[in-house]
């Protein structure tokens, strides 16, 4: 299961989306549009989907809840100028910090951890 997909349609800020998530030592994919990201999550679902687009289409809000409500396992990171609240969604302002984002990716993906989707925690049981 890839680790991260980034939806992003600025290349500069893709570029470095892409370059921290690599840095942090996780699998990443990027796509263009939020289209795309609910596509594929349909296909290939991914542990976090971060959200950061201002293009025309569906909204980065309307993605958030469709990618939760396809791939209920998978945390979404929405990247937002707004004020902006969805349950089970985490928001980050505009512009983004990126020690915030790190420790934000650090937390969801951590390994054994609350949101841990690869690890099989029947043997416990």
């Amino acid at each position: 299961m890839l680790d991260v997909l980034v939806c992003c349609d600025d290349p500069l800020l893709r570029r470095s989306l892409i370059g921290v998530v690599n840095e942090e030592g996780y699998t990443v994919r990027c796509v263009e549009n939020t289209a795309d990201a609910v596509r594929h999550q349909l296909t290939e679902p991914s542990r976090v989907v971060v959200i950061d687009y201002a293009g025309f289409g569906m909204s980065p809000q309307e993605a958030a809840m469709v990618i939760r409500e396809v791939s209920p396992l998978t945390q979404v990171v929405l990247i937002d100028r707004t004020d902006t609240h969805l349950e089970g969604v985490h928001i980050l302002s505009r512009p983004v910090d990126i020690s915030e984002l790190k420790a934000l990716l650090g937390h969801l993906l951590l390994k054994g951890g609350l949101y841990d989707t690869q690890t099989d925690h029947t043997e416990g049981i």
